[in-house]
């Protein structure tokens, strides 16, 4: 492996995508004649974006240029730096396997293993045919060319439940599919847009509750925007033409639970796929219903649904569903194209208090560019990190549990990670951290679940995702909090497996090691569920070690335990009813690590350390 530094720093960042499309193992050995591989180095946005690295138009805050020659990729191309990511391409002959055959044989090789061999084998390598050297590069690839084809779209990010066209029942009409999922088609980031590609932004201006006690109704404000402009939807069909779906708007909200009347986070959603659509709403379906536009392009939707008289937090966001909108009339996407705006739009509604902020959606966006594209996951629809909560709240605990069974071929019997957002999103960022890998997995026969992850920065910089305040109870608000964090479930399913259950023998995909080491095992946890307490199970997304789970646990914290053996009460009662309960354990976390410790251990303080 060559040391060129255009070859190498491109080499080394997408050292994933080069495994996984080339088969190409990036090493180099170095000091001490050490040996460095990079083929597992995982990079955070789409590599397409050139422009994030490279620029002639950047400066420094004095106006300074930063970099005289940064638009060289795109008017000096040439073998090296292009080959360097374009790996499958051999330019002394020619031949080779092009980007977009190699991602269409990735995506095959997915979904029945091998498949993707004719592909690469049919590719037609580089069409320009062999090069000897770069001087006739800028013929087809110049400073118009490039950029056209370096834009930020996942080829097959939109799948499954993000896929198109949605099945109305399995197999039906396209095979290989459940209901309500569909073939992968590319899904759009809005970083660096293809020409033609609709520009779609989601904005809310208002959330109110209208009615009496018993019978409120929720009230959302809401525009659409096209290419920036302000969209008058259409009556009947297509809500905007060529344009096939719909967004959708959901709020969520909290009421009692285990004892704690007005919890301080979200734990019920109107619907965990993303609410109500507006399409919906527009044909006044289920008794929902809207009047619009005004002058400034504003619907005003009213949904059905009874707000409880006692919801707290009430909260619309609007762009959640994995579907939303699909581009049909785009030529360089014939199957579609899915559009996704920046981050979905959030409002607290008027008269209630909102929910303390936690993390920034445009933290997320330093690494991700567009959270939810490349990586892409929930077909790039959840992509505000401060969101993130709507569905992942404290009581979200993995699902695929049990046998497998036709409607649900992903079930495995394995499951007991709680996927609240913070215990989601600290296992997969701290993957490097961690002793025991974090494995939920729904699809995904990968016993080191999320190992791979690479974090790009200082793991115990904080503050590179969280508000200021937020992490370490040091704002008003954070600290208002603390006595209503609501405790985490690890698991709620029925995890049995057992000779009778599993007679085949299945192995289970995702199963925590903690459901055994804390927990009683593959067992039915339905009616007494496993349970963290809420600081504790934050630290223990990054520190999982034995010792420091003796730490936590040795004060006051709960990791992964039965309910009946933390709880006043044998039967945990349901989400909304009210309850003199109380755990019998009390984190004591606080009392050594708040901000203003007098032993200078306080969050914020140690993880600088």
């Amino acid at each position: 492996n060559v040391l060129d530094f255009r070859i190498m720093v491109h080499r080394i960042h997408a050292g994933e995508h080069g495994k996984e499309l080339f088969n190409l193992d990036y090493t180099i050995w170095g000091y001490a004649d050490s040996k460095h591989d990079f083929s597992e180095v995982t990079y955070p946005r789409p590599l397409a974006n050139c422009t994030k690295c490279h620029s002639a138009s950047k400066t420094d805050s004095a106006g300074k240029q930063l970099a005289a020659q940064g638009d060289n990729w795109m008017n000096v191309p040439s073998r090296a730096a292009c080959g360097s990511c374009h790996a499958g391409i051999d330019f002394a002959t020619g031949k080779g396997v092009t980007m977009e055959d190699a991602h269409e044989a990735a995506e095959a090789d997915a979904t029945t293993p091998g498949s993707g061999a004719a592909i690469r084998t049919a590719s037609k390598g580089h069409i320009g045919g062999s090069k000897a050297d770069d001087s006739l590069c800028l013929i087809c690839h110049g400073p118009v060319e490039i950029p056209t084809y370096h834009v930020t779209v996942d080829p097959t990010g939109a799948n499954g439940r993000g896929g198109y066209p949605l099945n109305t029942a399995a197999n039906t009409p396209t095979a290989g599919y459940l209901a309500s999922q569909g073939p992968s088609i590319p899904l759009a980031s809005q970083l660096n847009l293809p020409s033609g590609v609709y520009k779609i932004n989601f904005e809310l201006k208002r959330v109110f509750v209208t009615g009496a006690a018993g019978a409120k109704k929720l009230n959302v404000v809401y525009r659409i925007l096209k290419d920036g402009s302000p969209v008058t939807l259409n009556s009947t069909g297509y809500l905007i033409d060529n344009v096939d779906g719909s967004p959708s708007i959901g709020y969520a909200y909290a009421v009692t639970q285990d004892g704690i009347a007005t919890p301080a986070d979200w734990n019920v959603q109107n619907s965990l796929g993303g609410g109500v659509t507006v399409k919906d709403i527009r044909d006044k379906k289920s008794g929902h219903s809207q009047t619009g536009p005004d002058a400034d392009g504003y619907y005003t939707a009213t949904l059905a649904n009874t707000i409880p008289d006692d919801a707290k937090l009430l909260t619309a966001m609007f762009g959640v569903s994995y579907n939303g909108f699909v581009q049909l009339n785009h030529a360089s996407y014939p199957k579609g194209i899915r559009l996704r705006e920046p981050k979905f739009a959030i409002m607290t509604a008027e008269g209630y208090d909102a929910r303390r902020s936690v993390v920034s959606g445009d933290k997320c966006n330093n690494c991700h560019g567009q959270l939810g594209v490349s990586p892409s996951f929930h077909a790039g629809a959840r992509n505000n990190g401060e969101g993130c909560v709507f569905c992942h709240d404290p009581a979200r605990a993995t699902g695929h549990v049990g046998p497998p069974t036709a409607t649900s071929p992903t079930n495995s019997f394995g499951g007991g990670w709680s996927v609240a957002a913070k215990n989601l999103i600290h296992g997969i960022h701290g993957s490097s951290k961690r002793e025991q890998a974090f494995t939920y997995e729904a699809t995904a026969a990968n016993p080191n679940g999320f190992k791979k992850v690479t974090y790009p920065g200082i793991l115990k910089n904080c503050e590179q995702c969280h508000v200021e305040g937020s992490y370490d109870f040091s704002g008003t608000v954070n600290k208002a909090a603390l006595p209503n964090l609501l405790w985490f479930t690890d698991a709620k399913g029925n995890m049995l497996n057992d000779g009778t259950t599993n007679p085949t023998g299945i192995a289970s995909i995702g199963l925590s090691p903690w459901v055994t080491t804390q927990g009683k095992g593959q067992i039915d946890y339905t009616t007494d569920n496993l349970v963290s307490s809420p600081i504790a199970s934050s630290c223990f997304g990054c520190h999982d070690s034995t010792k420091a789970v003796t730490h936590m646990e040795g004060n006051g914290g709960t990791l992964v335990r039965l309910f009946s053996s933390v709880a006043s009460v044998a039967a945990r009662p349901a989400i909304g009813t009210a309850s003199t309960m109380t755990f019998t354990k009390t984190e004591l976390c606080m009392d050594c690590h708040s901000s203003t410790s007098a032993y200078g251990l306080g969050i914020k303080a140690v993880h600088a350390k």
